[in-house]
C-alpha cells in the first residue's frame, strides 16, 4: 500500500502552545483543517491528505501535547483549549470559512468550534467521535477526580519499534499493517539512550479524566454547516444508538457507515472512507 508523501511542515501559535503542522496542496484551493484522535498525531491522516489535495488546502494539525506541538505548562487539555488551539490557528493562517475534518476527540473539537463559530466553517465532518462516556470511562474518571493526579507520570518504554508495531496489530486487526506501521512510527520518539516512548504527553490522559466534558448534543444541536457523522460499522467507540441520536438532533446531517472499519475508520479503510468524504465534500 502506498502512502502519499510530500507534506510541507510549518508551525502556527496556539492558543498558549506552539502547534505543529502538515501541509498539503495550493493555498489558493479551499481550506480542509483536519483534527486526528486522542493519542493520536497528524501523520494518521496521510492517506486522506494525498487524496484531497488536488481540490483543497489542507492542514492536518498535531494537536496540544500530541505529536510534534507543544505541551502547555500546565496540563489545560479540556475541549475548550482544543477548540481554543483550533480557533486560533484558523485565524493566524488565514483559513476561514473551512472544512473541518476531525476523528473521535478531534471531531468533538471541531463540533465545538463550529457551534461556537458557524462563519468560520463551511462544512464539518465528524468521524466516529462518541458523544457520551461509556460506563468504564465514567468510573475511571469519577476515580480520577477523588485522587489527586500523579506528580511526574511517565510513559513506558520500549526496545525497539517493532514490538510497538506488534501489540498494535493485535489490538487494531482491522487496520491494513502499512498503514499501523506508519501511525506507530510517527506516534514514538527515540530516547537518547536508544529507547523509544510515545510522543504525546504524558500528562494527557490523567487531565483528560479530570477535564469538565462538553455536552456534544447540545453542540450539535447549534451547527449550521452541512455535516457529515461517518461511524466505522466495528467501531467499539461509537455505538449505532448514539449515531442516530447523534444524527436526529445534529440540522443538515447526513449519515454513512463505512463496512469493516473500527474506531480507526480513515486507516482502516481508506478507500472508502476517501470516496464517501470527498463525495459530501463535492455536494
Amino acid at each position: 500500500m502506498d502512502i502519499p508523501t510530500g507534506a510541507r511542515e510549518g508551525t502556527v501559535a496556539g492558543a498558549g502552545v506552539e502547534l505543529r503542522y502538515l501541509e498539503w496542496g495550493e493555498a489558493k484551493n479551499p481550506a480542509l483543517v483536519l483534527l486526528h484522535g486522542f493519542m493520536s498525531h497528524a501523520r494518521t491522516w496521510d492517506t486522506f491528505s494525498g487524496a484531497a489535495a488536488a481540490r483543497f488546502h489542507v492542514i492536518a494539525l498535531d494537536q496540544r501535547g500530541h505529536g510534534n506541538s507543544g505541551w502547555p505548562q500546565e496540563p489545560d487539555y479540556a475541549p475548550e483549549h482544543y477548540a481554543a488551539d483550533l480557533e486560533a490557528a484558523i485565524e493566524a493562517l488565514r483559513l476561514a470559512p473551512a472544512v473541518l475534518v476531525g476523528h473521535s476527540m478531534g471531531g468533538r473539537t471541531a463540533a465545538i468550534s463550529a457551534a461556537a463559530h458557524p462563519e468560520r466553517v463551511s462544512k464539518l465532518v465528524i468521524v466516529d467521535t462518541p458523544p457520551e462516556p461509556s460506563p468504564l470511562l465514567q468510573q475511571m474518571r469519577a476515580e480520577a477526580l477523588r485522587n489527586p493526579p500523579p506528580e511526574n507520570p511517565q510513559h513506558p518504554r520500549f526496545t525497539t519499534v517493532e514490538e510497538v508495531v506488534t501489540s498494535a496489530m493485535a489490538e487494531y486487526p482491522l487496520t491494513p499493517e502499512p498503514l499501523l506501521r506508519h501511525a506507530t512510527r510517527h506516534n514514538l520518539k527515540r530516547l537518547p539512550n536508544g529507547t523509544y516512548t510515545w510522543k504525546h504527553d504524558p500528562r494527557l490522559f490523567h487531565s483528560f479524566l479530570r477535564a469538565k466534558q462538553f455536552d456534544l448534543y447540545a453542540e450539535l444541536a447549534k451547527l449550521r454547516c452541512p455535516t457529515l457523522l461517518v461511524r466505522g460499522s466495528e467501531s467499539p467507540m461509537l455505538s449505532e444508538d448514539w449515531a442516530r441520536k447523534m444524527v436526529s438532533c445534529t440540522p443538515r446531517c447526513t449519515y454513512v457507515v463505512i463496512q469493516g472499519a473500527a474506531h480507526d475508520v480513515c486507516m482502516c479503510q481508506p478507500d472508502a472512507f476517501n470516496r464517501e468524504v470527498l463525495k459530501f465534500l463535492a455536494g
